[in-house]
């Protein structure tokens, strides 16, 4: 098997305190120091239902755009994203 060069997680800051951390096949967004959404490998948003405020909130619209987005409560946002950290990082 011929090892595959590591990809290293990249950044792009799209306004202050927002950005997104693109990981191989995972895309997290941030608001702050907080995890506010991400792109799985399906290619599916998912953004937790917590509210946020004002600020957060227009980083959400910031971050996603138009983009179809998938609510989900606080407890199954966390289950999900640490689904999909696991299967990006347990690749190896």
């Amino acid at each position: 098997m011929i090892n595959e060069p590591i990809r290293l997680p990249k950044i792009e800051l799209i306004a202050p305190n927002v950005c997104k951390v693109y990981l191989p096949t995972l895309t997290l967004m941030y608001s702050y120091e907080t995890v506010v959404g991400f792109k799985g490998g399906n290619g599916k948003v998912v953004f937790t239902s917590e509210r946020y405020t004002n600020t957060t909130s227009k980083h959400l619209t910031t971050i996603f755009g138009s983009e179809k987005k998938e609510r989900v409560d606080p407890e199954v946002f966390a289950e999900l994203l640490e689904k999909e950290l696991d299967r990006v990082f347990k690749q190896n």
